[in-house]
C-alpha cells in the first residue's frame, strides 16, 4: 500500500494523499492531459505534505522546513540520483510577476533541491496569481516540465522506493 513504509505523517493524512493520489492518475479524469490542472494538483499534494511535516502556515516557512530538515519526501527524491529537471534549467530564469517585482529565480544546479523547488515555487506563484499565459509556448513548458518533474516526486514518495 502506499505510503505504508512511513511514520512521518499519520494515518489519516496517508488516507487523505491515497485519495488525492488516485484522482491524479485517474485514467478517466486524464488530468495528465492538461499540464495547468496537472501543476496544480501536484504542488496541492506537495503542498499538504509541507503543511502536515512542518505545521507552518506560510509557503516560506513549509518551504524553508522541507531544505533545512530531513524527510521522506527529500531523501526519497534524492536516493534517485540526478532530479532530471534538465528542461527546467534550460528555461532559466524565471521572472517574479508580482507588479512592481523585477526579482528573478535561476535554476542553476538541476541537482540543488533547494533551487529546483524554489524555481518551481516561482512558477506555482505565478501561475496560482494569474501571471502565465496559455497562449505562451514558454509558459506551457514552464508548468508541463514542473509538473511532470513533480508527479515523478510524488509517485516515489507515495510508493517509498
Amino acid at each position: 500500500m502506499v505510503l505504508s513504509y512511513t511514520n512521518e505523517v499519520n494515518q489519516s493524512f496517508k488516507e487523505r494523499m491515497v485519495w488525492w493520489y488516485a484522482k491524479l492518475n485517474n485514467v478517466k479524469l486524464k488530468i495528465w492531459q492538461d499540464p495547468w490542472l496537472f501543476f496544480m494538483l501536484c504542488w496541492m499534494m506537495f503542498d499538504a505534505y509541507l503543511t502536515e511535516i512542518s505545521q507552518c502556515d506560510r509557503d516560506r516557512g513549509k518551504l524553508n522546513f522541507f531544505y533545512n530538515n530531513d524527510n521522506d519526501f527529500k531523501r526519497l527524491l534524492l536516493s534517485g540520483g540526478k532530479l532530471g529537471v534538465t528542461a527546467l534549467k534550460n528555461l532559466s530564469p524565471v521572472q517574479d510577476m508580482r507588479p512592481n517585482s523585477n526579482a528573478v529565480v535561476h535554476l542553476n544546479d538541476e541537482n540543488d533541491v533547494e533551487q529546483v523547488f524554489n524555481f518551481i515555487y516561482q512558477i506555482r506563484c505565478n501561475l496560482f496569481h494569474g501571471a502565465k499565459n496559455v497562449k505562451s509556448s514558454r509558459d506551457y513548458d514552464l508548468v508541463n516540465y514542473s509538473a511532470k518533474f513533480l508527479k515523478s516526486a510524488i509517485d516515489r514518495w507515495m510508493i517509498g522506493n
